[in-house]
């Protein structure tokens, strides 16, 4: 029995790209998900050092105690010694010299683990998925990760003897504008983001194909964002083409896409019946990520 193959990066891959994001993470993470509110008891103590690392950590630069003082209205002598017991506990890092405060090493290691186990949640979710759409339509499917402005592909489902088979550079990442990723990307992005990212974009031509004029970018980004999923043709590599959908975390931002790769003739007779696939999938992905301990019931 011959096997689907199965290419992915291990998280250290993408571990090395963390260090480009650390900002971005570590005020992702700290923001919060969920606001509770009711009769819950705050302990001083305990919400002034929070206090502290939102201080350290808003500040655009290294911030001295005078300045953490004065912005939390704090007494010296209290902000010192929480400053200090934080420090020591590796939340905080002091810069002897300047007499400055940033955030400790433990941010970055706490929220590399959290990554990581976001990275292998989002795999695991799903893997079965992507073999499922593999071998229904004997074509490559790919799941694709999103740091912030890139793409890059975590893992691939290759099945056996396609025709269609075919596995993208998990090394590269994907150029927005001429992949089906790449594009989905964009029309999650927010007004500002997207008018940046276009008027400073070289779109570079790859093939024929390749849109190479912002405007033609713009309706078609305006056009995923109707629809709801992205397809190229032979705009990355002539004759190849992709469907992608995506796949969103608790907080509905993209996290994800999954997607299928073959012949541009395999996409365009069946694009409607892979479209439907791929997004049940994607809602099924979502779901399992979104809410990875609870079975969801669809009411009738």
């Amino acid at each position: 029995m011959q096997r689907y193959k199965r290419y992915y990066r291990d998280n250290a891959f993408f571990l090395t790209f963390y260090s480009k994001y650390q900002n971005m993470f570590c005020a992702y993470h700290t923001k919060g998900v969920l606001r509770m509110d009711g009769d819950i008891k705050k302990i001083q103590s305990v919400q002034r050092a929070l206090d502290i690392i939102n201080c350290v950590a808003n500040s655009n630069s290294r911030i001295t105690l005078k300045e953490i003082t004065e912005l939390l209205g704090l007494n010296i002598n209290t902000a010192r010694g929480l400053a200090q017991t934080l420090v020591l506990n590796g939340y905080l890092a002091k810069d002897v010299e300047r007499g400055t405060y940033s955030l400790g090493y433990q941010f970055y290691t706490k929220s590399t683990q959290l990554y990581e186990f976001q990275l292998k949640s989002i795999r695991d979710a799903s893997y079965a998925e992507m073999l499922n759409i593999a071998k229904k339509f004997k074509a490559t499917t790919c799941l694709q990760i999103s740091f912030y402005s890139d793409i890059y592909t975590l893992e691939t489902v290759v099945p056996p003897q396609s025709p269609y088979a075919y596995v993208p550079n998990s090394a590269t990442n994907l150029p927005l504008h001429a992949s089906a990723s790449g594009k989905l990307l964009i029309a999650h992005m927010s007004p500002k983001e997207q008018k940046k990212l276009i008027e400073n974009s070289d779109l570079q031509a790859l093939t024929q194909y390749t849109i190479t004029k912002k405007e033609e970018l713009w309706n078609c980004i305006k056009e995923i964002t109707r629809q709801g999923y992205a397809v190229e043709l032979s705009e990355l590599s002539v004759g190849i083409g992709s469907i992608a959908v995506p796949i969103f975390d608790l907080r509905g931002t993209l996290r994800a896409t999954i997607s299928l790769v073959g012949s541009t003739e395999m996409l365009r007779s069946n694009l409607n019946r892979m479209v439907a696939e791929l997004q049940r999938a994607g809602e099924r992905i979502t779901n399992k990520i979104s809410y990875p301990n609870t079975t969801l019931h669809k009411f009738q």
